[in-house]
């Protein structure tokens, strides 16, 4: 309890953050049957807690992302090949291409900005252009 406290002092998350942090984990734990603190230090968090060049929303966020990593390795990685897929595309700015917004989705929602008729047509031109990039190939193998 006093980990937690110490950890929820350092970081500010909030009280819904807080319980699946404290979830994830438990889970954790139990999975690799360890105790918390075994946890905890095995993950480096300590560190993190201590890292001064972060301001407090980004180490809240980079905090809880370490542990969603830990608790769901494979759905993580599968994120991040997402992530680095779609980084591949090199969209110019305007264009916006998201993953689906859980584990099991298939659907990609892609939006852009046009302020006038032909940046409209010119982003619906790079929209275009992308569609038979490897990367979108590989998006929609996944």
């Amino acid at each position: 309890r006093e980990l937690f406290l110490n950890v929820f002092e350092a970081i500010k998350l909030s009280a819904s953050r807080q319980v699946q942090m404290i979830t994830f984990l438990k889970e954790i734990a139990a999975r690799d049957k360890m105790g918390l603190t075994a946890v905890f230090n095995g993950m480096g968090l300590e560190k993190m807690l201590t890292d001064t060049d972060l301001d407090p929303v980004n180490q809240a966020n980079l905090f809880f992302l370490h542990v969603y990593a830990h608790r769901f390795p494979v759905y993580a990685s599968h994120q991040s090949r997402i992530k680095t897929l779609i980084h591949s595309l090199k969209l110019e700015t305007g264009i916006r291409l998201s993953p689906p917004d859980n584990p099991d989705g298939q659907a990609y929602t892609l939006t852009f900005t046009a302020k006038n008729k032909e940046e409209f047509k010119r982003r619906s031109q790079d929209v275009a252009a992308i569609a038979d990039h490897p990367s979108i190939q590989e998006l929609f193998r996944a």
